[in-house]
C-alpha cells in the first residue's frame, strides 16, 4: 500500500477526521483498519485515528464495523447492506434520524431552553473544535455558552466525555463567559444518568416523536 501523506505530528483531531473521512470518500467501498489509515497517512498516533474514525462513524459520514474479526472503516454511499451488526455507528435509519432532530432542533431552538440562540447563526451548526464537531453551539439569553450534543437513539456513557471535551474546547474562547452542556437523547443508559448527576452544568433531555396523519384518499 503506497503512501498518501507522512505528516503526523501536531495535528488537530478536526485536521485527522478531515483527512481520514476524505482518504476514504476518495475510495468508496474499501476497508481499513485504523492502523491502516494510520500507516497511510502517516499519522504516528494511533489513538488520534481511532478517536477519528469513532466520532466520524457516530456522525455518520463514515461506516464503522466489525469484520474478520477486527474493526474495519469505509466510505459508506452505495455500500452493500451489513454482513455484521454495527459496533459503533447507529442503523442508517438512525442517523438520517439525527440529522433530522438536528436539523429541527436547529430552527426551533427556543424549544429545548427559552433564550437559546444558535452561535454566530448558521455557524453554530456542526460547530468545529479541537476535539471534533459539536452537533449545535448555542448561546443563552446571558449570552453564555450552550454545547448541545444529539442522539438518535440511546445515549451512552461515552457522550458525556465527549460533550465534556467539547466544553472545555469552548472554554478556550469563551473569556468570561459560563459554559454548559445539554445531551439531547431518545433515551439514556443508566451509567450515564448516574454520571451526570455528579457532574455540574450538564443537563438531559429526552426527545419524543409525534406522528400526524392527513387523509388523502
Amino acid at each position: 500500500m503506497s503512501k498518501v501523506e507522512h505528516k503526523g505530528d501536531g495535528l488537530s483531531l478536526s485536521t485527522v477526521k478531515d483527512r481520514i473521512f476524505n482518504f476514504l470518500r476518495e475510495r468508496p467501498g474499501k476497508r481499513f483498519s485504523d492502523s491502516e489509515i494510520r500507516k497511510t497517512l502517516g499519522i504516528k498516533r494511533h489513538q488520534q485515528v481511532n478517536t477519528g474514525c469513532r466520532q466520524l462513524a457516530g456522525e455518520g459520514k463514515i461506516i464503522r464495523r466489525k469484520i474478520g474479526g477486527g474493526l474495519m472503516n469505509y466510505y459508506q454511499e452505495g455500500l452493500e447492506p451489513p454482513i455484521e451488526p454495527p459496533i459503533d455507528p447507529p442503523g442508517e435509519i438512525s442517523i438520517s434520524l439525527e440529522r433530522d432532530l438536528e436539523a429541527f432542533i436547529f430552527e426551533n431552538i427556543e424549544s429545548v431552553e427559552e433564550g437559546l440562540k444558535p452561535y454566530r447563526g448558521e455557524s453554530g451548526r456542526q460547530y468545529t473544535v479541537d476535539s471534533g464537531r459539536i452537533d449545535i453551539l448555542t448561546t443563552d439569553n446571558e449570552d453564555n455558552f450552550v454545547v448541545i450534543e444529539l442522539k438518535a437513539d440511546t445515549g451512552g456513557d461515552a457522550v458525556l466525555t465527549q460533550t465534556l471535551a467539547y466544553m472545555v474546547d469552548i472554554e478556550k474562547i469563551a473569556e468570561q463567559r459560563k459554559v454548559r452542556g445539554i445531551i439531547i437523547a431518545r433515551d439514556f443508559s443508566s451509567k450515564l444518568v448516574s454520571a451526570v448527576s455528579r457532574v455540574q452544568d450538564i443537563k438531559l433531555m429526552k426527545y419524543k416523536v409525534k406522528f400526524d396523519f392527513e387523509k388523502l384518499t
